[in-house]
C-alpha cells in the first residue's frame, strides 16, 4: 500500500481544498515566511492518529483558522491509497485476529485505490470510499462509526509510515529513559533505538535488556552502538570532507531504583587517548546530523518489512553552511529513491539545485490576497510579477531572491536554452566547456530577455535556439537587437542540411536511440519526450553513461558532436 496524494480542508488557513500529489517522491514547498508551509506538513502529519501524542499535540489542537473565526465546518485530511485487493484481505484478517470481531469482507471490488478522510471536529474519526460490509434486509445500518474507524486506522497501520521533524535541531537526550511511558520526545527516541536493535539483529525484545545479566547487556548494546557508528560515520563524512572517523557512540545501561535506560556518550579518541562527552556537548552540525540520521534512517514508527515512510521535513538545514546544504540536497534526494517520500520546506537555494531537484517538483506556497487562504502552485502554473524570463522565475519571486545568482555563475562559460528539457539533453549528450552553466529560458522569446543581463554582466556566455520557425525568429531578433559585436555568440541548433530543413532539440535523437533509450530506463514506448530526457537527466551518473553509450547512434552520435563544436567555437 503507498500514498498516491493528500488533501487537505479547513486546517488552519488552508480553506479551500488544497492537494498534495506524491508521484515526484522529492517536493519541495518554498514560500515567505508565515505563507504557510508548516501548515501543509502539519496537516499531513495528523492525518495518522498514531501521531496525535507527538510534539504535545500541538497540531491536532491548533488547527483552527485565525483568519476566520467563524466556524467553516470539521477539519478533513484526506488519503488517496494505492491498494491491491489482497492487500485488504490481509488487513482485514489482521484486525480480525486483534480485535476478535467477526467482520464481513464482501465489500465493493477497488478499482486499485481507496479513499480514507479523517474527520478532526471534537471527536475525531475516520471514513472510506470502501464499501465495508452491505446490510440485510433485517439490520437496520451497517458497521457503526467506530468499526469503520478502526478498519481505517488499521488500513493506514500498512501504509507508508508519517514523520515530522522541525530541522532537527532540538537537543538529543544523553540519557533514554525505559521506566517513564510519556508520550514525549523520550518516547520518540526510545521507539529509534528499538528500531536499531532490530535492525542490529538483537533478537529478544530490546526492554529485556535490564533483566539479563551484565556480560549480555555490554554484548548487546556493543552490537547496537557498532549498528549506528557504521550509519553515521559513513554519512559524516560524506557531509564533510575534513572530518574524520575519530569519534563513537559508547552505550551503557543504567539500571538504579528510580532510573532504568540506556545512557549515551561519545568518545571522541585524540592521540590515543579516550575523551568523553554527553550529546549536548557537541557542536551544533554534528547535533544536527546525529538528529538527522537517526530520525530518517531510524524513524520512530513501528518497524515492518518493507514499510516505506512519508518525510514532512520543517527547514531541513537552514543552520548547515551553504556548502553542506548543497550535500544534503542529493542526500534528500538519495532518501526519497531508497526510503521514502520527502516533502521539505526551504527558504535556501542551494536546497533546491536543478541537479537533484526537478524544477516542475517545486510547489510555490502563498496565500490569496482576497481570502488569506493557503495554496500550494506547481511552479509551472505560478503566474509572475513580469514578462516570464525564465522557468525558475517563479522560485526567485518566491524566495525573494535576486533573479540570478549571478556572482555564483558570471566567471562560467554560460549556454542559454530555450526550456528545461534542452538543459537537460545537452547536459547528457553535448561535450561542453568545463565547469559550463546553462541556464533554460521559459521560451524562445526568453533567452532575449537573458541576454541583456549576460552583456551587462560581462558574462562569457552562447545563446542556443532551436531551428524551427519560432527559434530562427527569436534569433534574427537578437541579432537585430544586440548587433554584429555580440551576434558571434549565437546559434541555431544544427539544421538537417545546409539548404533545407528545421530541427527542435527533441528531433536531434533518431528513432532508434529515444527506443533504445525507453527501453534501457524501463520506461513505457508511449513515453514522452519531457519524461525520457527528464528521467535519464536525473539518474545516478555512472549508469547514465552507460545507457547513452548503449544508445547511441551513429546518426544521432554525429548531430550532437557538431552541436559540441559549434559550442565551443561560439566561445571563442
Amino acid at each position: 500500500m503507498r500514498y498516491k496524494n493528500f488533501k487537505i480542508k479547513n486546517y488552519k488557513a488552508i480553506s479551500k481544498e488544497l492537494t498534495i500529489d506524491l508521484s515526484p517522491r522529492l517536493i519541495p514547498l518554498i514560500g515567505i515566511n508565515e505563507c504557510g508551509k508548516t501548515t501543509i506538513l502539519q496537516a499531513i502529519f495528523c492525518f495518522d492518529e498514531e501521531n496525535d501524542d507527538l510534539y504535545e499535540g500541538s497540531h491536532i489542537s491548533n488547527r483552527f483558522n485565525l483568519y476566520e473565526p467563524s466556524d467553516n465546518g470539521p477539519t478533513e485530511i484526506t488519503a488517496v491509497i494505492e491498494c491491491t485487493r489482497e492487500e485488504l484481505d490481509l488487513v482485514y484478517e489482521e484486525m480480525k485476529a486483534d480485535s476478535g470481531l467477526e467482520i464481513q469482507d464482501d465489500f465493493v471490488e477497488t478499482d486499485g485505490q481507496i479513499t480514507i478522510t479523517r474527520i478532526l471536529n471534537g471527536k475525531s474519526h475516520y471514513i472510506s470510499s470502501l464499501n465495508f460490509y452491505e446490510p440485510s434486509e433485517e439490520e437496520e445500518k451497517p458497521y457503526d462509526e467506530e468499526i469503520t474507524s478502526n478498519i481505517c486506522s488499521c488500513i493506514i497501520q500498512n501504509c507508508p509510515a508519517i514523520i515530522y521533524s522541525d530541522d532537527f535541531n532540538d537537543r538529543p537526550p544523553s540519557f533514554i529513559d525505559f521506566k517513564s511511558n510519556s508520550q514525549s520526545g523520550n518516547f520518540e527516541w526510545k521507539e529509534i533505538f528499538k528500531r536499531i536493535a532490530k535492525e542490529a539483529g538483537v533478537e529478544e525484545p530490546f526492554n529485556n535488556i535490564f533483566e539479563v545479566d551484565e556480560r549480555r547487556q555490554q554484548t548487546v548494546l556493543s552490537r547496537i552502538a557498532s549498528h549506528i557508528n557504521q550509519r553515521i560515520t559513513d554519512e559524516w563524512l560524506r557531509f564533510s570532507e575534513n572530518a574524520k572517523d575519530l569519534f563513537k557512540i559508547e552505550l551503557r545501561v543504567k539500571n538504579t531504583p528510580t532510573e532504568q535506560g540506556i545512557k549515551i556518550q561519545i568518545n571522541d579518541r585524540v592521540q590515543d587517548n579516550d575523551n568523553y562527552f554527553d550529546l549536548s556537548d557537541r557542536s551544533k552540525g554534528f547535533i544536527w546530523h546525529y538528529n538527522f540520521i537517526m530520525k530518517t534512517l531510524f524513524n520512530s514508527k513501528p518497524f515492518k518489512q518493507e514499510r516505506e515512510t512519508i518525510f514532512l521535513l520543517d527547514e531541513p538545514g537552514s543552520y548547515l553552511h551553504v556548502s553542506v546544504q548543497a550535500l544534503l540536497c542529493k542526500k534528500l534526494k538519495e532518501i526519497s529513491e531508497k526510503e521514502g517520500v520527502v516533502i521539505y520546506s526551504t527558504h535556501s537555494s542551494s536546497l533546491l539545485d536543478i541537479k537533484y531537484i526537478p524544477s516542475n517538483n517545486i510547489l510555490i506556497v502563498d496565500k490569496e490576497s482576497n481570502t488569506s487562504a493557503i495554496q500550494a502552485i506547481p511552479i509551472t502554473k505560478k503566474k509572475t510579477a513580469t514578462r516570464k524570463s525564465d522557468h525558475l522565475q517563479p522560485l526567485y519571486e518566491a524566495l525573494r531572491i535576486p533573479h540570478i545568482q549571478t556572482s555564483e555563475i558570471k566567471n562560467h562559460p554560460i549556454i542559454c536554452v530555450e526550456g528545461i528539457s534542452d538543459l537537460y539533453a545537452i547536459k547528457s549528450f553535448c561535450d561542453l566547456p568545463e565547469n559550463a552553466v546553462v541556464i533554460p529560458g521559459a521560451n524562445a522569446a526568453s533567452i532575449v530577455d537573458t541576454i541583456q543581463h549576460l552583456i551587462a554582466w560581462g558574462a562569457n556566455y552562447v545563446a542556443l535556439w532551436d531551428n524551427d520557425r519560432e527559434g530562427e525568429k527569436e534569433y534574427e531578433r537578437a541579432k537585430k537587437t544586440f548587433g554584429e559585436g555580440e551576434s558571434h555568440k549565437f546559434l541555431l541548433l544544427p539544421a538537417p542540411s545546409k539548404t533545407e530543413g528545421k530541427r527542435r532539440m527533441e528531433e536531434m535523437f533518431s528513432s532508434q536511440t529515444i527506443s533504445s533509450l525507453k527501453d534501457l530506463l524501463g520506461m513505457e514506448k508511449d513515453t514522452s519526450y519531457e519524461a525520457l530526457i527528464r528521467t535519464l537527466h536525473f539518474i545516478d551518473q555512472e549508469k547514465k553513461s552507460l545507457i547513452i553509450k548503449k544508445s547511441l547512434d551513429t546518426q544521432t552520435k554525429k548531430i550532437f558532436s557538431l552541436l559540441s563544436r559549434n559550442i565551443k567555437e561560439a566561445f571563442k
